[in-house]
């Protein structure tokens, strides 16, 4: 009888953080943030340290039918929704017509949690790309931000030129993300303060921060990666990239010279045993945890982490669910070395690549620890739904497998330009 009650309070839980999380302005850091709601059968706070979990009365849908909840959710649908508020979403689902159990009772509250969620995202897409931030707060001299940047630039970040039929050289910084995260490419922009964000409209769904202004590249890119060195083979790339733009706005060559120093460097290729220069302080090994963290930074890591890494939960038996976190890499073993030191994990090598994972309870709990209030993107908010399963739930197999399904269904959330969802693959488990 209480199957429902489990999955909305996980559902009330969510919808809090992503109310949080997808606005920027003052609402960009969610730990800043705490709403309370009570509503007769409903006590609700966000805020981790003071019991951030949500108490449903288990009644509330015991008394009402599944037949009764279609119609309204199909009313529902039709409508123009205005902003949503905490409190309209807490009686929404309060008098929401649903009996407890059954799969088809589980995928319409599942239906209605996702539109939520869109709504929730695509009405704010003017303080987004207004401006991420408040009036008055300085985001740019930050040494956090700037090594945040440089590790999310390791895993998903670009350096791209070439030459165009025209015989022009164009050159690109550019950092790629599923359009489910938007937000973590704002970011970047409130940061750097140049450059764009867009969606493409190919089949991934991708979304991009790009800088292709030269000017801005030397004035605002180039300084932070001279100082906050990439730690993977990507350095080489940077460096390349550098040597081109210099030569590029060199005023002493010519075209021709320019055209034909440019062209040697494309044509580099980067050696195999390449490793960045970053580790060279340490020798190129990492044989202790103060080895690792001399070249590491922990802002560093949680870049990388928003870019590579992935909380999620497997299934260990066929009974048995367990929270697991991984970072794979298939060149820069040295990276994972260090990760594995700071995180206390191993590194596995697998055929094609190499990877830190772990499924270990004590481990989870100081993943849970590293990585709380860190994140700037929409992995936050699913580091918020594994973490908090693991502290309540995670030896409850049917709560641990109604968490997986959200963390899946969360994921397959993609948005235009506009913040507007324009495609959504829901999952709904039926064993």
């Amino acid at each position: 009888s209480d199957k429902l009650s489990e999955i909305t309070s996980m559902f009330f839980l969510v919808l809090v953080d992503l109310l949080n999380t997808t606005r920027c302005g003052k609402l960009l850091y969610s730990e800043v943030n705490t709403y309370s709601i009570c509503l007769n059968n409903v006590i609700m706070s966000s805020t981790w340290g003071r019991s951030a979990w949500v108490f449903i009365c288990k009644q509330i849908f015991a008394c009402f039918t599944v037949k009764g909840f279609a119609p309204w959710l199909r009313h529902r649908l039709r409508l123009k929704p205005n902003r949503l508020s905490l409190m309209r979403l807490a009686g929404c689902l309060k008098t929401a017509k649903v009996r407890s159990g059954g799969p088809e009772a589980e995928k319409i509250l599942l239906d209605f949690f996702i539109y939520l969620i869109s709504k929730i995202i695509s009405e704010n897409p003017s303080e987004t790309t207004r401006s991420a931030f408040p009036s008055g707060t300085t985001y740019k001299n930050s040494k956090t931000n700037f090594e945040w940047l440089v590790g999310v630039t390791d895993g998903d970040g670009t350096y791209h030129f070439s030459r165009t039929k025209k015989g022009v050289w164009s050159f690109t910084f550019k950092i790629a993300q599923s359009s489910y995260n938007l937000r973590l490419l704002y970011f970047i922009k409130s940061i750097l303060g140049v450059g764009s964000v867009s969606v493409t409209n190919s089949k991934d769904n991708c979304a991009e921060y790009r800088v292709r202004n030269i000017n801005h590249i030397i004035q605002y890119i180039l300084p932070i990666f001279d100082k906050y060195p990439l730690l993977t083979s990507k350095h080489f790339k940077y460096t390349i990239f550098k040597q081109a733009i210099l030569i590029m706005n060199d005023s002493t060559l010519t075209k021709e010279q320019k055209d034909h120093l440019i062209s040697e460097l494309k044509s580099q290729a980067m050696p195999n045993d390449y490793v960045s220069p970053a580790w060279q302080t340490i020798y190129n090994e990492v044989t202790t945890l103060d080895s690792a963290m001399k070249v590491m930074s922990k802002s560093w890591l949680i870049g990388f982490t928003e870019a590579e890494g992935s909380f999620y939960i497997v299934k260990k038996d066929p009974k048995r669910l367990v929270h697991a976190f991984e970072i794979t890499q298939k060149l820069d073993i040295i990276v994972l070395e260090a990760i594995a030191k700071i995180l206390g994990l191993t590194v596995t090598n697998k055929k094609t690549y190499n990877t830190v994972v772990t499924t270990k309870a004590e481990r989870v709990e100081f993943l849970v620890t590293y990585y709380h209030k860190t994140m700037k993107g929409m992995k936050s908010l699913e580091y918020r739904i594994w973490a908090r399963s693991f502290s309540k739930d995670n030896k409850n197999f049917e709560s641990m497998s109604k968490v997986q399904n959200l963390m899946r269904n969360i994921r397959s959330i993609r948005l235009d330009k506009n913040f507007k969802i324009k495609c959504l693959q829901l999952r709904v488990r039926t064993d």
